[in-house]
């Protein structure tokens, strides 16, 4: 959470805890979200072929 919005829910509660409730609960969905992910699948046509690579980085 930003320091504005933090500072803001600062001011009008008087205390900074709500303020670190919410970031506890925002790091912990991401957590769980982060473990829950699957690696992407990939696409039955490039299943015997090489991925194709990133033009950034072709030469």
């Amino acid at each position: 959470m930003s320091p504005l919005i933090s500072g803001w829910i600062a001011d009008k509660t008087g205390s900074y805890n709500a303020s670190f409730a919410v970031t506890f609960v925002v790091i912990v969905v991401g957590i769980v979200l982060a473990l829950a992910a699957k690696p992407p699948v990939v696409p039955a046509h490039y299943a015997d072929k090489e991925l194709p690579s990133s033009p950034v980085y072709s030469h």
